[in-house]
């Protein structure tokens, strides 16, 4: 699932982009032109190059703006803050006691929780304003979690009680460690229940959610940087790890051997281009360094 929203994150993002260059096109210039015909259409061209310029610059955030807050005010769980709502995704209380969650059904009120913070969330990172990231994705987990905790509730016998807010947790920490591909997201779960009774399925989601991750796709962050043309550090291979130092060194450096005289110091600086000097002795094996001012 982490995966699929990075991979859907950058899909809209690039739509988006080549959205905005098909409508920066309309500024090309107009051939000009006397006869009333052309002038009206040069009207008509120029009104329209406004709209499309306002619309590239804010019309996209503006109408995901309006629909998240027409499709999701309705909703009362939509109405409360992501404090509140991983508190009670968390919590160990039956949810049936809350009348936010409960009407229509418990089952439903998740599952459109879940996909609409997966979609808007995947829409917003692509908007040109600042958003997070981390804490969406951490409620989409606990809501699908939550989401399979009931229904694994709801099907097995009351003499197997089974806390559908263990499995919230669960769900948490292995889509955020998806999306972002972090493992001290184990860590940020334990510090924010305060307590170690689920480390052991944290740790394996971790580390099963990340692994299965960078098998498919880099992590969002890096997903954004590649669509930016940001500058970023790409992940060894795995040759890399089996080279020696002797590989990779430059060994056309000149040494200068202990005991020396002044000519041997006044050649090292007309032929070496470095300013920093290794100082060998007979056998060749390194003493120090010295520095081209030093020398000179």
């Amino acid at each position: 699932v982490g995966a699929a929203f990075v991979h859907a994150t950058a899909s809209l993002v690039q739509l988006v982009r080549e959205l905005r260059i098909s409508l920066n096109e309309l500024d090309k210039p107009r051939e000009e032109g006397d006869t009333p015909i052309r002038r009206l259409l040069r009207c008509q061209l120029s009104a329209h190059d406004v709209l499309a310029a306002l619309l590239s610059r804010y019309g996209y955030t503006l109408i995901v703006a309006f629909t998240s807050a027409m499709l999701t005010f309705p909703f009362g769980f939509f109405r409360s803050s992501p404090q509140e709502v991983i508190n009670q995704l968390f919590g160990s209380a039956r949810f049936e006691l809350t009348a936010r969650w409960a009407n229509p059904s418990l089952i439903v009120n998740l599952v459109i929780f879940t996909v609409c913070k997966f979609v808007f969330t995947c829409i917003a990172v692509g908007c040109p304003i600042s958003c997070g990231v981390y804490t969406p994705v951490f409620l989409i987990g606990a809501s699908g979690g939550r989401c399979f905790g009931e229904l694994l509730n709801m099907v097995t016998p009351e003499s197997y009680p089974i806390t559908a807010g263990g499995y919230a947790v669960v769900g948490a920490a292995a889509m955020a460690a998806g999306v972002t591909r972090t493992i001290s997201t184990a860590v940020i779960v334990f510090e924010l229940t305060g307590q170690l009774n689920h480390m052991l399925p944290v740790l394996v989601a971790v580390l099963i959610a990340t692994a299965v991750g960078n098998s498919l796709n880099a992590s969002i962050y890096d997903t954004m940087m590649q669509l930016n043309n940001l500058p970023y550090l790409r992940p060894l291979s795995v040759t890399v790890g089996r080279r020696t130092a002797q590989d990779v060194m430059d060994t056309s450096v000149l040494a200068l051997s202990c005991p020396c005289t002044y000519m041997d110091a006044r050649d090292l600086l007309w032929q070496g281009r470095f300013n920093e000097f290794p100082v060998v002795d007979a056998s060749g094996l390194l003493i120090g360094s010295v520095s081209r001012a030093t020398l000179e």
